[in-house]
């Protein structure tokens, strides 16, 4: 029996064992699930070989890029099934994380927001709460986040369908999250709970509210003729949820976080349907607006005595 194991052993090619030639393959190694993979697996051993992660902050922050580099994953793959420019993605999310970021803390430090943010909060009533979390906080917060995406579409015209305002905006809000949850550890030297929360759960709901904004950016695309209104609900929807998750904590916060992924995760199924109606509303809109422009052009000018409508009718005789 075991001779014929040897024999069995022997029999099998070493390429078909170990397919060297295929794991080296210039295929396999230029497919970028593979090196996605490879990043997103290895990064803590990768951050440990390079003494990323000396003190408790490093490996706090070395965690928190690794978990936001898993929902940039999962934005990519599963959300908008690779069909975004990626590296555009990443520009955002490392904009966010440097600049806008910094751009909060200017805001914060002006009226009327220094008097709406609710630092120093800890005594008020839940109103007074929901108020400055929401317009102290959330207002200022989305729409820093939603800014590069603003930018991306209207001046770069990066921003085509629902899906790639999603993706953008919800990388323009990990960065965020990475930059604030790091900086609230440095500042507050948080415990293993909050670290825990700053490192998962915030850059994941700060990629939500902002991928919503995103997404109605990425609507107002397809429906030009109102595409301001669009935009602005949008906005108003994540500074909403925002405020309420912020200041409402306990059960009701995780009830209001996992609404605002069921709300997100309803955008991403009915998008194919808000763009078809979409498309109809903007079809509609054109036509009026050349009818419009046909009434304004040819029949003003009749009735205010510039002369008949041109190729109309003789006066005072018939066709």
């Amino acid at each position: 029996m075991l001779n014929q194991m040897v024999s069995d052993i022997r029999g099998f090619s070493f390429k078909w064992v170990v397919p060297v030639d295929t794991a080296l393959s210039p295929a396999l190694l230029r497919n970028p699930t593979v090196w996605t993979m490879l990043v997103f697996g290895f990064y803590p051993l990768i951050a440990l070989i390079l003494g990323a992660n000396k003190t408790a902050e490093d490996f706090a922050r070395t965690l928190m890029i690794y978990c936001a580099l898993g929902w940039a994953c999962y934005f990519y793959y599963f959300v908008c099934k690779r069909s975004v420019d990626y590296k555009m993605g990443i520009a955002v999310m490392a904009f966010t994380a440097f600049v806008g970021i910094n751009l909060v803390f200017i805001l914060w430090s002006l009226p009327p927001f220094s008097l709406l943010h609710p630092m120093t909060a800890d005594d008020r009533d839940v109103v007074s709460h929901l108020i400055g979390f929401t317009f102290g906080v959330g207002v200022i917060e989305e729409l820093t986040k939603a800014a590069p995406v603003l930018v991306l579409a209207l001046y770069f015209h990066k921003v085509e369908k629902p899906l790639d305002g999603i993706f953008f905006g919800a990388l323009s809000g990990l960065g965020f999250g990475i930059a604030e949850g790091i900086q609230y550890i440095v500042a507050t030297q948080a415990n293993v709970v909050m670290v825990l929360i700053r490192i998962t759960t915030l850059p994941f709901m700060h990629a939500l509210w902002a991928g919503t904004v995103g997404y109605f950016i990425g609507l107002a695309q397809v429906n030009k003729a109102r595409g301001a209104a669009l935009m602005l609900l949008g906005y108003a929807v994540s500074v909403v949820n925002h405020g309420l998750y912020d200041s409402l904590q306990g059960p009701i916060g995780l009830a209001i976080a996992a609404f605002t992924y069921l709300l997100f995760s309803a955008y991403i199924a009915r998008s194919q349907q808000m763009v078809g109606e979409l498309e109809q509303a903007e079809r509609l809109a054109t036509r009026e607006n050349a009818v419009h422009e046909i009434f304004r052009d040819t029949y003003l000018p009749s009735i205010h005595g510039a002369g008949p409508p041109a190729g109309g009718a003789p006066q005072g005789g018939t066709p």
